[in-house]
């Protein structure tokens, strides 16, 4: 009788250490995550701004406020058109893992986009893609 409740002793302190070692490594995995998120989020926050290419216009000037709290506004003007301002709200997400930008505009259309430095994020088409070619400079918006 002694040596089974040993054994069952033994067992439950095995199991219960293996919890807490796990637990312990969650947390750890967790805060480090939420410490690069948050370490994401301030290094994009500002003004982002630059005109992009437009088919019938001269251009289409482009400013990109990110804010804390993972809010974000985006505010375009078509040059040479009157009245054609247009603000719109809404969030974005950093991917940690590739650096990746979603920002989901109130419409819930999604534009990519991704830090090409500290000052500078370039504009990705539908497929998260650099767009290539003589115009690809035309696609980074400067902080």
């Amino acid at each position: 009788m002694k040596k089974v409740s040993f054994l069952f002793l033994v067992a439950f302190i095995a199991i219960t250490s293996c919890n807490n070692a796990e637990k312990q490594s969650l947390k750890e995995q967790s805060k480090v995550t939420s410490e690069q998120r948050a370490q994401s989020e301030r290094s994009i926050t500002g003004v982002y701004s630059g005109t992009l290419p437009c088919a019938d216009c001269p251009g289409i000037e482009t400013s990109l406020k990110f804010k804390p709290q993972n809010k974000v506004e985006k505010t375009t003007l078509y040059l040479d058109s009157n009245d054609t301002e247009k603000t719109m709200k809404g969030s974005y997400k950093i991917n940690t893992d590739d650096g990746l930008i979603v920002v989901t505009l109130s419409d819930n259309k999604k534009e990519f986009y991704r830090m090409k430095s500290d000052s500078a994020i370039v504009m990705l088409n539908s497929d998260k893609k650099e767009v290539t070619g003589p115009i690809a400079d035309a696609y980074v918006l400067t902080k």
